[in-house]
């Protein structure tokens, strides 16, 4: 689905002026039909990889080089962030900052007319919400971390990306909705082309998501 070359990214230090690379001549491949776990210590550029592919870095941010390919056909950097050639969606670590603090959850998820689907009710239920109507009825700042992570791992799932981008899914989420998270994902992912990538310490939910989904290839890239 995805195949990356070459990756080098820096950040632009305004005191020093001498930049700070953060990935270096990085290369992988991220198949369709697969999990793509990228795991590493901090601060080795784990989070920065995954704004890299869905165009949210920094301004103080540099690509020296790189090469992208969706589906086996070069690309350039503004066509992959851009979503023009590969729909994505990306939950990010801090899912509570994702979402709009002075919007009711429903007026963030409706459609055009103003509905909440029936599925996204469905959906919120599968994740462990006793009452999705009252969830939606709530500001961001009245729930918990782990409840808007749930939140938004859904939101993503209901959307139906060809690559969903997870970014440390597990923080702030208590063990019985580790199974209920991981349970979701595994039915996303046996869809069809499609494909994920989930960065995390935990490494006791990555063993157990791939044990739970042998028929799921998975790849790892660990960053230096």
């Amino acid at each position: 689905m995805l195949k990356v070359k070459n990756l080098t990214l820096s950040y632009r230090q305004s005191k020093t002026k001498v930049p700070d690379y953060v990935l270096r001549d990085l290369s992988f491949v991220i198949p369709e039909n697969s999990i793509t776990t990228i795991t590493g210590e901090s601060g080795v550029g784990k989070t920065t990889l995954a704004k890299t592919l869905v165009g949210q870095l920094p301004e103080t941010a540099r690509i020296h080089d790189a090469h992208f390919y969706i589906r086996g056909i070069k690309r350039g950097y503004h066509e992959l962030v851009a979503g023009e050639r590969l729909d994505l969606f990306y939950a990010p670590q801090n899912a509570k900052a994702a979402l709009n603090p002075v919007l009711k959850l429903k007026a963030q998820f409706s459609d055009f007319y103003g509905r909440i689907s029936s599925e996204l009710l469905n959906l919120l239920e599968s994740f462990s919400f006793d009452s999705p109507e009252r969830i939606l009825n709530t500001y961001p700042f009245e729930l918990s971390e782990g409840e808007c992570k749930r939140l938004v791992i859904a939101i993503g799932l209901l959307l139906k990306p060809a690559l969903y981008i997870l970014d440390e899914p597990m923080i702030s989420v208590d063990i019985t909705s580790q199974y209920i998270i991981a349970s979701n994902l595994i039915n996303f992912m046996q869809q069809s082309n499609r494909a994920m990538v989930i960065i995390s310490h935990n490494y006791q939910f990555l063993h157990m998501l791939k044990e739970a989904a042998p028929d799921i290839p998975f790849h790892s890239i660990k960053l230096p």
